[in-house]
């Protein structure tokens, strides 16, 4: 069985960390801003306080920015276990771990996944449609997690660049 590791938790959880920082920082000026007049502009302190909307204003871009980090930091996957008849992808946040059998696999392309930062990942497209990413690395990182699969998942299913 050849296991992959693309990234830790703790480079993932720091990004999340990141995004829910700025996110409380953000919610909590919207805050002040609705509720307290004093800290507007003196042409928008007429309006007067508005502390409803300033705690839907607050929650709502606090869990914007929850989310995005979620998805930036634990929606992909981060090990990837292939015995040469099944592939098991592992994921931090929730802890859980999915298999697929390589004949539900389509497709496995090595794409780039921020081309300013120069980033890549593994997509694997399954034949539902439905396409796992895997946690994004620079290129030499990547190259190196890849190395023991010799550009093949399994017998069959070669990692291929993307066509566009």
């Amino acid at each position: 069985m050849t296991t992959l590791t693309f990234s830790s938790f703790g480079a993932g959880l720091k990004l999340f960390l990141l995004m829910g920082g700025l996110g409380a920082f953000f919610a909590g000026m919207a805050y002040l801003i609705c509720r307290y007049p004093r800290f507007r502009r003196a042409q928008f302190r007429e309006w007067g306080p508005r502390p409803r909307l300033a705690a839907a204003l607050g929650i709502l871009i606090f869990a914007s920015f929850l989310m995005g980090g979620w998805t930036t930091s634990f929606s992909r996957f981060y090990g990837l276990a292939t015995d040469g008849r099944n592939v098991t992808l592992r994921f931090y946040f929730p802890e859980r771990a999915e298999s697929y059998p390589v004949s539900k696999i389509s497709k496995a392309l090595r794409q780039s996944a921020s081309p300013k930062a120069r980033t890549f990942e593994l997509a694997l497209i399954l034949a539902d449609g439905r396409i796992r990413h895997s946690a994004a690395l620079p290129k030499e990182p990547f190259d190196k997690a890849l190395a023991p699969l010799n550009g093949r998942i399994a017998p069959g299913l070669a990692i291929a660049a993307p066509s566009f």
